[in-house]
């Protein structure tokens, strides 16, 4: 079997995902890959694996892209930035503008009296 091959089966096979949309790697997916593909990495053509850390560190950091591929945080940050900077923040403005209009209006009002 060639080592992409290999590669590609063990992720489909042990990599899963959660009703909650997150990605994560099976706990038993060493016995998993025996089972299904080779429990012998030394038969594979065009073996770069030193032993099973290396396919359990390609399965992490596989899980790891999914969920940041998946991950709508930056989405909504970027959203609810857009929502403040285009409507609470003029309205803010719009508010201290009429704020500093009264006062400077009360203020003159005031002096015209007092004289």
């Amino acid at each position: 079997m060639l080592y992409s091959e290999f590669i590609l089966k063990a992720k489909d096979l042990t990599i899963e995902q959660h009703d909650n949309g997150l990605w994560y790697l099976n706990p038993e997916w060493q016995d998993v890959l025996c089972r299904n593909l080779t429990s012998n990495l030394d038969e594979l053509t065009d073996n770069f694996l030193s032993g099973w850390y290396d396919v359990e560190d390609i399965l992490r950091l596989e899980v790891e892209k999914r969920n940041t591929m998946s991950d709508n945080k930056k989405y909504v940050i970027d959203w609810i930035f857009e929502v403040l900077a285009t409507v609470v923040e003029p309205a803010i403005t719009s508010e201290e503008t009429d704020l500093i209009k009264a006062a400077t209006e009360f203020i003159k009002a005031n002096h015209k009296t007092g004289e």
